[in-house]
């Protein structure tokens, strides 16, 4: 995760205008002044305003705020993608009592899932849908678990 932010600050876009602005002036500023001969010492400056803004930006709680939200919203999608998998997965082996439950239980979470993604960040609401998505899944393991079980048990003769 610390790599992930370390990254994210370095490709950050106002990180990387503010690198673009100064190898600019580094690059026109030396030619301009006729101080040809210290190029290398204004592509240095250059690189150190960026690694400066790189470290402000990391000091910052409202990037680390955006940053940690981003990475919630993407682990939210990855929890509603392996539910998805797995609902595909559950038909295969449910019958059409189970399938029909089973088809409830994901419009209700596609609900869920649809109101945290248009609404505005809210801490519960993130947790509610984190919670909801793991006990579908849990769900859908079950069902799959209790479906093939079932006939195996119906196709053995006693």
């Amino acid at each position: 995760m610390r790599i992930r932010l370390f990254l994210s600050a370095l490709f950050r876009l106002r990180n990387l205008a503010v690198l673009a602005i100064s190898v600019g002036m580094a690059a026109i500023l030396p030619s301009v002044l006729g101080l040809n001969h210290l190029n290398y010492i204004a592509y240095t400056a250059a690189l150190a305003v960026y690694l400066i803004s790189v470290v402000q930006s990391l000091a910052s709680n409202e990037f680390n705020e955006s940053f940690i939200k981003r990475q919630k919203l993407k682990e939210i999608k990855e929890l509603n993608r392996t539910c998805s998998r797995l609902a595909n997965e559950a038909k295969k082996y449910t019958e059409s009592v189970y399938l029909q439950k089973l088809r409830k239980v994901m419009g209700d979470k596609n609900d869920i899932v649809n109101s945290f993604l248009r609404g505005e960040h809210n801490y519960l609401k993130e947790r509610i849908v984190e919670q909801t998505l793991n006990l579908v899944i849990a769900y859908i393991k079950l069902l799959t678990n209790f479906c093939i079980r079932s006939k195996e048990l119906y196709s053995t003769d006693i």
